[in-house]
């Protein structure tokens, strides 16, 4: 099994943790174009104001969300 494909049967045993997904939805997700990518300690992932044009699945890790404000 590959690795992209090793991460997609993670997703759908995690989305089948919550509800049953049908085999056309399993088959949807294994047909979903993905790319790999490492994010590095202290490295935005989104920051306001981005358009961001694809969806992020944390797969190791986690991340935490934030807002700088005036006060620092």
């Amino acid at each position: 099994m590959n690795t992209i494909h090793h991460h997609t049967a993670a997703l759908i045993r995690k989305l089948e943790s919550i509800a049953p997904l049908a085999p056309e939805e399993k088959a949807a997700l294994l047909r979903l174009p993905l790319r790999l990518k490492t994010v590095a300690a202290h490295q935005d992932i989104v920051r306001a104001g981005d358009s961001p044009s694809e969806s992020c699945l944390i797969v190791a890790g986690f991340a935490c969300r934030y807002i700088i404000t005036a006060e620092g």
